[in-house]
């Protein structure tokens, strides 16, 4: 063990064997920055660094915390860098990363990549320029009880076939969505609070996947959750609530149109079980987007419960839609689906609103109108 005295130590640390180094006295005291280099190269099987301060102060392409292999164990430390990432983890590492600030960074806070794991849990992660937190190639590791919040750019993207388990934690005021997932990202999301996003609560985009479950999605200034591009995730069981307060700047025709949950372009995702309401629409189904919804409670919406228009074609079964304030289902300008078993009574202008030319695009059965 090395116990760090306090002082200001200018200098990168390469760490080749397995060590513990301890800041002594309060957080802020031992101070290591570095500049032209990584602030800390981890190397070794295994390893501790708590109660230190971890600065990267520019000068080329570096990282504050760079973990290449093995399991450390960084716990209470706070970290910013100037160049790349606060912290790197890659190359199958599978480190611990518990209390820490991780923030203001010039780049992402922590980038996990090239197939590692890692376990993130009761992390400060705030103000960095790019996502606090990106996951890719493949990488597994489980964020949980961390506040992710105030970035420049997106809370998690999750991308090129990036998983893991993102549990519990609390994802908001960030600049652009809470949670992104694109290109074969399959994480779980389970039991987050995601909220007060300025472009909405997730995004699945680009053939992006996932299981998002018993989250609570609300305050966003957009849409609650939006698929779009191909994208098939799974939802059930969240409530999405209090979204939509701003239009989307999509520069496309549908700019003004906000919703709890939105499904675009040839997306398919399954939501089940989910209780939705908000100030514009429940579910928004346009550009030949698809979706099962089942199971659902669709309610106290201040425009339609489901919304289908060009060349949606949603499957609708099981949902009870009431209380909103225009029709339970509306479906225009080529809008379709099917619609199973719903209980669409206690809407204030009732059940139906399908525009001329669309009947023959829905087919309903037994539903309680």
């Amino acid at each position: 063990m090395i116990l760090v005295r306090r002082g200001l130590y200018r200098e990168g640390l390469v760490i080749e064997k397995p060590v513990e180094i301890v800041g002594d006295g309060n957080l802020g005291g031992a101070v290591i920055e570095a500049i032209g280099t990584d602030v800390v190269a981890f190397q070794a099987s295994m390893g501790r660094i708590a109660n230190l301060t971890l600065r990267q102060i520019g000068g080329g392409d570096w990282y504050g915390v760079d973990i290449s292999q093995g399991r450390l164990e960084l716990e209470g430390c706070d970290v910013t860098s100037q160049s790349l990432a606060c912290v790197a983890i890659h190359g199958g590492a599978d480190p611990r990363l518990t209390g820490n600030r991780i923030h203001d960074g010039k780049s992402i806070g922590i980038f996990i990549y090239e197939q590692s794991l890692g376990t993130l849990e009761n992390n400060d992660i705030f103000g960095n320029t790019l996502s606090g937190v990106e996951i890719k190639s493949a990488s597994r590791p489980t964020l949980r009880r961390n506040q992710i919040h105030d970035g420049k750019q997106g809370g998690v993207f999750v991308n090129e076939d990036g998983m893991g388990v993102i549990e519990d934690n609390y994802i908001f005021r960030n600049a652009r969505a809470g949670v992104q997932i694109k290109k074969g990202g399959n994480p779980v999301l389970r039991r987050n609070s995601i909220h007060r996003g300025k472009q909405g609560g997730i995004l699945v985009y680009d053939h992006g996947m996932g299981t998002i479950e018993n989250n609570d999605i609300f305050d966003n200034e957009t849409a609650g959750v939006q698929i779009m591009n191909g994208s098939d995730p799974l939802l059930r069981g969240n409530r999405i609530h209090g979204n939509g307060m701003q239009p989307l700047d999509d520069k496309d025709n549908f700019a003004n149109v906000r919703a709890g949950v939105r499904i675009i372009n040839v997306s398919n995702p399954v939501l089940r079980g989910a209780l939705m309401h908000g100030k514009q629409t429940g579910v928004f189904v346009c550009k030949n987007g698809l979706g099962t919804l089942e199971d659902n409670q669709i309610y106290a919406n201040a425009l339609s419960g489901v919304e289908v228009m060009t060349g949606g074609k949603p499957r609708v079964r099981r949902n009870r839609i009431f209380e909103n304030r225009l029709v339970a289902i509306h479906i225009h300008d080529s809008g379709g689906g099917i619609f199973e078993e719903n209980d669409l009574r206690n809407n204030e202008i009732g059940a139906w609103s399908i525009s001329a030319g669309c009947e023959a695009n829905v087919k309903r059965a037994r539903n309680q109108e």
